[in-house]
């Protein structure tokens, strides 16, 4: 009979454990400060296309993505003693959640106030077709889309 041997979890100290979660404090600390720019340019009406903050957000984005995977899966130890340590990493979470949020409903706005841009300028397009062609929607030559030297009937010579 074979026993089964359970992976161990490493045991790390305080200072270990503290030292993680301050890597973790500046990680949201600065995709924070990334999505809050972010909104202040959005707040001005400057499509989030246009964001330099961007690319950079979607990388802090991933890091934390794999972080709050990696603490799920026990892999990433962030117990600490510390409660003044732990009320910062709270703190700065939900100030996050908040950036986060307000970020959401900017791109919706953005992408809201783009799509109506592009609805009007579709607009404008189909109507310069309209009045530019001769022909109506049924295909027939309108006589009063023409230039005048050319209405009114055959050709004289």
């Amino acid at each position: 009979m074979r026993s089964e041997t359970k992976p161990q979890k490493s045991v790390i100290s305080s200072a270990e454990a503290n030292a993680a979660v301050e890597r973790v404090i500046a990680l949201v600390d600065e995709l924070s400060g990334v999505i809050e720019e972010e909104n202040k340019v959005l707040a001005q009406g400057i499509p989030a296309s246009l964001s330099k903050a961007i690319s950079r957000k979607n990388e802090l984005a991933g890091v934390f993505e794999v972080v709050v995977r990696q603490v799920a899966d026990h892999k990433l130890c962030l117990r600490m003693n510390d409660n003044e340590l732990r009320q910062r990493l709270v703190t700065r979470v939900r100030a996050l959640r908040v950036a986060m949020k307000e970020n959401t409903e900017r791109l919706r706005a953005a992408m809201e106030a783009t799509r109506r841009r592009i609805d009007a300028v579709m607009r404008a397009i189909k109507s310069e077709m309209q009045n530019a062609s001769p022909y109506g929607a049924n295909g027939r030559l309108q006589e009063s889309r023409l230039p005048q030297s050319f209405r009114g009937g055959g050709i004289s010579i």
